[in-house]
C-alpha cells in the first residue's frame, strides 16, 4: 500500500493546492485592439486626471486651492506628491470639467479618438473605452491653452515600443489602473514590515480591489453594461480566425495594402464604422491567430 508520500493524497488537516484565481486585465481587450496596442493611448477619463495632474504641477489649476495641500521638500519635486489621496480630491472637480470638455470635443469630431464602447441606451461613447494618443491629447491641451508640464513629459519618456501584443495591452491596461487608482492603494497602505514577495502581493491584491470597487460604480451608474467583459485569448484567437476565413471569402487579403481602407467602407455600410487604425491593428494579428489554432 503506497504511503503519503507517494499516494499524492493531502495528509489529514492539509489544505489542498487550489490554482490561484486569474489575473484581472484591467481592460486590455480594448488596449489590443488599438494601434501599437495602446502604448501611447489613454482613456479619456485617465487623459482629464493626466490633464488635471499637469495643470496642477505646472501652477495652473483653476479652482485649485493653493493652500492645504503638500507640498513638496527642497529636494523634491511637486509631481512627486500627484498621488496624494488630498490632491486627487482636490483636483476632481477639475479632472471632471475636463473630461466634460474631452467628450464634447471627441463627440464633435474636434479631437481624434478610438472608441471602443458606447452605450446601449442612446449610442453615447463610454470616456472610460474611449482612448485618445497622447500627441493628440497634447495638442488639444496646447488649444484650450495649456502646454504640456512635467507629469505629461515624464508620461512620454517612459513609453516603451510594442513587443508582445498581449503582454503588452495587458501592461499598459494595468499601468493605466495602477495611475488611476494609485491614491486607493496609498490610502490602503500600511508599514511595509514584512518580506517584499509579500508586501508585493498585498499591493497587487489592493489595485485589484480598487479596480473591481470601480467596475461596480460604473455598473451602477449604467456606464458599463455588466456583460461587457473583454475577449479571453482564446476567444480573441477564435474571432480573429473568423475574420481570416471571412476576408478570404470576400477576396480580401488581410495583409494587402488597401485591406483596411474596404473594411472600413464596409463597416461604414452598415452603419456601424470602424477607424481604418483599429482595423489594421487587428488585421495584423490574423496571422498568428491562425497559426495558433493550426497547431
Amino acid at each position: 500500500m503506497p504511503d503519503d508520500e507517494t499516494s499524492g493524497a493531502p495528509a489529514a488537516g492539509e489544505k489542498q493546492w487550489q490554482p490561484p484565481p486569474p489575473e484581472p486585465d484591467y481592460g486590455a481587450g480594448d488596449y489590443i485592439m488599438l494601434p501599437d496596442f495602446g502604448i501611447w493611448h489613454f482613456s479619456l477619463e485617465d487623459a482629464a486626471l493626466l490633464s488635471a495632474l499637469d495643470m496642477w504641477n505646472a501652477g495652473s489649476a483653476p479652482g485649485v486651492p493653493a493652500e492645504g495641500l503638500p507640498m513638496a521638500d527642497d529636494d523634491e519635486e511637486s509631481h512627486d506628491h500627484q498621488d496624494d489621496p488630498l490632491i486627487r480630491a482636490a483636483l476632481d472637480p477639475l479632472r471632471a470639467q475636463v473630461l466634460a470638455a474631452l467628450v464634447r470635443s471627441a463627440e464633435a469630431g474636434h479631437l481624434k479618438v478610438e472608441v471602443r464602447g458606447r452605450t446601449l441606451a442612446d449610442s453615447r461613447l463610454i470616456p472610460g473605452r474611449t482612448f485618445v494618443h497622447l500627441h493628440d491629447l497634447v495638442d488639444w491641451l496646447s488649444v484650450h491653452g495649456h502646454e504640456r508640464s512635467d507629469i505629461i513629459a515624464d508620461v512620454e519618456e517612459s513609453l516603451q515600443e510594442a513587443a508582445d501584443p498581449w503582454v503588452v495591452a495587458s501592461d499598459v491596461a494595468q499601468d493605466r489602473a495602477q495611475f488611476r487608482l494609485a491614491h486607493v492603494e496609498r490610502l490602503a497602505a500600511e508599514p511595509l514590515t514584512d518580506e517584499a514577495a509579500l508586501r508585493a502581493e498585498v499591493r497587487r491584491q489592493r489595485l485589484h480591489i480598487a479596480h473591481l470597487e470601480q467596475q461596480l460604480d460604473e455598473v451602477r451608474r449604467g456606464a458599463r453594461p455588466a456583460a461587457d467583459k473583454p475577449l479571453k485569448t482564446r476567444e480573441r484567437r477564435t474571432m480573429l480566425t473568423i475574420i481570416g476565413a471571412l476576408c478570404r471569402r470576400a477576396g480580401i487579403d488581410p495583409a494587402s495594402r488597401g485591406a483596411a481602407v474596404a473594411i472600413a467602407g464596409a463597416t461604414e455600410e452598415i452603419g456601424a464604422p470602424v477607424a481604418d487604425d483599429s482595423i489594421r491593428a487587428a488585421l495584423r494579428q490574423i496571422p498568428d491567430a491562425i497559426e495558433s489554432r493550426s497547431r
